[in-house]
């Protein structure tokens, strides 16, 4: 049970659904950020401090690996998800053991419910430390 609502951060190069999703997870109580792009998700993070990150795999100028693996070593307590349309992508990530980390994966179009339900099960961070 959460004991305070949490900060998901969703990236997505297509507005539309960085901006659904992020409206969705704020409809089920969370407080939400979308960015469209990964440098700026970088530098939404030290004030916004995600407790969650929903990130694209396949983006310009940044992937959502190199994203994760830059969160992962950032903010170590943020869980992370990630998401592709591109089933050559996942598989390729997933096989890289030296760059996934091990984050989970969801093939989009993602089930909201199915992210709701990783979001759900995600303990907010304990002494939150951002600006």
């Amino acid at each position: 049970m959460r004991t305070q609502p949490q900060h998901v951060l969703v990236v997505d190069d297509e507005p539309n659904i960085a901006d659904t999703l992020a409206l969705i997870l704020r409809a089920h109580g969370y407080i939400t950020r979308a960015a469209y792009d990964p440098e700026d998700a970088i530098l939404l993070a030290p004030t916004f401090c995600p407790d969650v990150l929903v990130s694209d795999l396949i983006m310009p100028r940044m992937s959502g690996i190199e994203l994760a693996n830059w969160f992962s070593a950032s903010f170590p307590d943020c869980r992370i998800l990630l998401v592709s349309g591109n089933r050559t992508a996942i598989s390729q990530a997933v096989g890289s053991k030296r760059d996934v980390h091990a984050h989970p994966f969801l093939a989009k179009p993602a089930d909201p419910a199915a992210i709701l339900a990783f979001v759900a099960n995600c303990a907010p961070l304990a002494g939150r430390q951002c600006a």
